[in-house]
């Protein structure tokens, strides 16, 4: 990921004939915000990130749905489609529903068609890395992945992600990972 090739300055016209993709990240340590971004998958294969929410001390994913759903993120769109963790699917001792549960609920209640795009295993850490920087710049120099201006936290994430020292795990010690 190189700022000079993968971020745009101008805002993204979202294609409102295309659906809109959302992918969360379920966080619940301490410092770690509730977490999700919005795109699209244009018809020439290029991924377009163009919105984020950003929410500290969110216990749960409706949150970071209402924030879009207050932006108008949601205005216009004929189908969604929800990206994220496969330990989303996982009920916790503070509710009877798991996060995907309470997304699909959601979406129901306003009568939003969604789709549930959510393997059953998250893939090995370098796999994600190597398909990421693939999208970011490959070998013949395509780019594939544009952040925009509305996706302060989901830039630098992009910029500073490491890998924890002498591992293939990410640190994820910091609030933008």
């Amino acid at each position: 990921y190189a700022e000079e090739v993968n971020l745009r300055k101008s805002a993204y016209q979202p294609d409102k004939t295309l659906p809109l993709r959302l992918s969360f990240d379920f966080n619940t340590a301490d410092g770690k915000p509730q977490s999700c971004c919005v795109f699209q998958y244009d018809r020439h294969g290029n991924f377009h990130f163009f919105g984020e929410s950003i929410i500290d001390g969110a216990k749960w994913c409706i949150d970071n749905l209402e924030d879009l759903h207050a932006k108008g993120y949601f205005d216009g769109f004929q189908k969604f489609m929800i990206y994220g963790d496969a330990t989303g699917r996982a009920r916790s001792s503070n509710s009877l529903r798991s996060n995907y549960e309470l997304i699909e609920e959601w979406f129901a209640q306003r009568r939003l068609p969604m789709q549930l795009c959510i393997a059953k295993i998250n893939p090995p850490i370098v796999r994600r890395w190597t398909t990421v920087n693939a999208l970011c710049q490959n070998a013949r120099l395509e780019t594939r992945l544009f952040v925009y201006g509305g996706c302060p936290v989901l830039n630098q994430g992009m910029k500073l992600a490491r890998k924890k020292a002498g591992t293939a795990m990410e640190d994820d010690s910091k609030r933008y990972q």
